[in-house]
């Protein structure tokens, strides 16, 4: 007798457990352009993002659809995978008359202040680079 009126309360409470229960947060977010955080002028080092500097080799400018270097640009391709303060996706670079595809990640840190772009060259093997957000003019 216990178990036909404890078995049935048993069974509700987990039905409302589970129908009551948060949906998971982690879900990844779909971009469909580079996130607005990542927007901007990232240095290797301090002298690259020195403004009117014209062989600032380490400088990379980010903006929605693009990444620009000092004698490449890559244009966003395909999202790959997306989450908050992270993209990796295929880019089609166009450089000293060449032309070429690439994966790349970017990943932001430091509260905004570093973004790392990691990617497997083929030919070169794994790159990885922090770079430093340039600071804005007042």
């Amino acid at each position: 007798m216990i178990r036909d009126v404890f078995l049935p309360g048993v069974l509700m409470a987990l039905t409302q457990l589970t129908v009551c229960s948060p949906q998971d947060q982690s879900a990844p977010v779909e971009l469909t352009a580079i996130p607005a955080e990542m927007h901007g002028r990232w240095g290797l080092v301090e002298a690259d993002c020195e403004p009117g500097r014209d062989d600032a080799k380490g400088l990379m400018e980010v903006t929605g659809d693009t990444l620009t270097f000092y004698e490449s640009r890559g244009t966003l391709g395909p999202i790959l995978e997306g989450e908050e303060g992270r993209i990796a996706a295929r880019f089609a670079f166009e450089g000293e008359g060449m032309s070429w595809d690439r994966d790349i990640t970017l990943t932001l840190g430091e509260e905004g202040k570093t973004l790392t772009r990691s990617e497997a060259d083929p030919e070169a093997g794994p790159v990885n680079l922090a770079y430093s957000r340039c600071e804005t003019s007042a």
